[in-house]
């Protein structure tokens, strides 16, 4: 179901206090999505809207595909939020898009990251929605296995592939680190 080809009708699912922050859509035919970051816990609802099968006339006049990126106060639509006399509520989200990364494993305000292994190699990617400077660094479990300087901006994406040799075991993890070299995102597969 992670794969929206793979809908065979519309599809629309809530997700109650997303924990990890973030929530987003990614296709992998255009290598193109959009993330929403968020803090952990709140807002209370994520929602996924996929028409899939269903006519494209019904929502545009081009052909096009189209999918919905959703949050709110409450865990779903049918869930009601009050608000008494003068009461007020608010949160703050950062929306940014996402190109050329080949997938989405994890994000946050500072960037979005793929990690992946097939084979024994190991793919990794990272986009920004700012300048950004600091490195990646790449871990079989305790071993640092891979390290790259960085220096990118919004519309560029870091690209970097690890073989793993037969005898390093361990799970792969990919940390960016900022200039003072304090971890500002990490991804695991």
């Amino acid at each position: 179901m992670s794969v929206y080809g793979n809908w065979t009708g519309y599809l629309g699912f809530f997700v109650p206090n997303v924990a990890h922050g973030f929530t987003g859509v990614y296709d992998p035919v255009v290598d193109r999505g959009v993330v929403r970051v968020f803090n952990p816990g709140w807002p209370a609802g994520t929602k996924i809207f996929g028409p899939a099968t269903l006519p494209p006339s019904l929502w545009t006049d081009d052909g096009s595909g189209y999918v919905e990126l959703w949050s709110g106060a409450t865990s779903s639509f049918w869930a009601d939020a009050t608000l008494g006399p003068g009461e007020t509520f608010s949160w703050t989200e950062q929306w940014y898009p996402l190109s050329g990364l080949g997938g989405l494993s994890y994000a946050n305000r500072v960037a979005a990251l793929r990690l992946v292994e097939e084979g024994g190699v190991v793919e990794v990617a990272v986009g920004v929605p700012t300048a950004f400077t600091g490195r990646a660094q790449l871990f079989a479990g305790d071993n640092l296995v891979g390290e790259w300087p960085l220096t990118i901006v919004p519309g560029q994406v870091f690209r970097g592939t690890w073989s793993r040799p037969a005898d390093n075991g361990g799970a792969a993890v990919l940390r960016l680190l900022g200039q003072d070299g304090a971890v500002v995102a990490e991804a695991r597969p």
